[in-house]
């Protein structure tokens, strides 16, 4: 029950209403039986560093940061972690001690716990990245961190790809792809889709998938970190092909644990085991 004593939490970002993070956080709150309560936030860009400096003033606990404001906040904050210093974004921040920030990308730690619970073989990967935007940053930042053969980078806009080797210094695991059509899907033990192709926002983009449609998925390791609808093209090809797949909502639920870890001083992260079918449920009701 909220009262005198109730902490806050937020997300932000533009629109953000749709967000299902309320539903994840509150549900974690209750868990671990915290005086906290977290909530949306929607405003425009213009208004982004007063609402950012309103809410360390009236001291909450922390907020996420969600699209189009990864990059801005990161630009914000006091202090950030090394992910969110190396990505360029930042998806959590802590309101710490004196009113001071710190930035931290839990997506990349969402990344890697995800495929970790799946048991994919890091060692010697190779890795086929679709998408050059800051989900793909992350992906590719926590890709690097294990021991990765190599990382392939895919992109319609090719500049945009090129940049992801300037990002990370040019590391020689990762080569940039011009051409999807011209390249064997045996080259590849995992496939990350990090662009909107499948996307329930209009008809052209939901009836896409990342891949070739002709590229057999059996025995690769898929993560689809689209979420609306659950059921994409590319979910429902994994499946049908024998592919391990990894959806979108486990990789939203999963940085979000990492977040509540955050705030909360926690020495691990929540259950998560409980929460799925829930968020999989509100979907499908709102016709998300």
């Amino acid at each position: 029950m909220i009262n005198s004593e109730t902490r806050l939490l937020a997300v932000i970002g533009y629109p953000c209403r749709h967000s299902l993070s309320p539903i994840i956080h509150n549900h974690f709150i209750a868990q671990h039986n915290r005086n906290a309560a977290y909530a949306v936030f929607e405003f425009e860009p213009d208004r982004l560093e007063a609402a950012y400096r309103g809410l360390v003033a009236m001291d909450f606990i922390g907020f996420n940061v969600t699209m189009p404001y990864k990059q801005s906040i990161y630009n914000l904050v006091d202090s950030c972690s090394d992910a969110a210093r190396a990505t360029g974004a930042v998806n959590t921040v802590k309101i710490m001690p004196g009113l001071t920030t710190r930035g931290f990308n839990t997506d990349v730690e969402g990344f890697v716990r995800c495929l970790d619970k799946k048991k994919f073989k890091w060692s010697g990967a190779k890795t086929l990245v679709i998408g050059a935007g800051g989900v793909a940053r992350s992906s590719i930042y926590g890709l690097l961190q294990k021991p990765i053969k190599k990382i392939y980078v895919y992109n319609r806009n090719f500049s945009h790809a090129k940049n992801i080797r300037n990002l990370y210094k040019n590391d020689d695991r990762i080569e940039i792809i011009k051409y999807l059509n011209n390249v064997s899907v045996n080259n590849f033990d995992l496939i990350v889709n990090c662009t909107p192709l499948g996307m329930d926002v209009d008809k052209h983009m939901v009836n896409k998938m990342p891949v070739p449609g002709d590229w057999s998925l059996e025995g690769k390791y898929i993560v689809e970190m689209v979420y609306k609808p659950t059921d994409t093209l590319l979910a429902k090809k994994s499946k049908r092909e024998g592919a391990v797949l990894i959806n979108g909502v486990e990789m939203l639920i999963s940085q979000a644990a990492y977040s509540f870890k955050i705030w909360f001083d926690l020495e691990d992260i929540p259950d998560t085991e409980n929460i799925s079918q829930k968020i999989e449920n509100t979907i499908l009701k709102r016709g998300l």
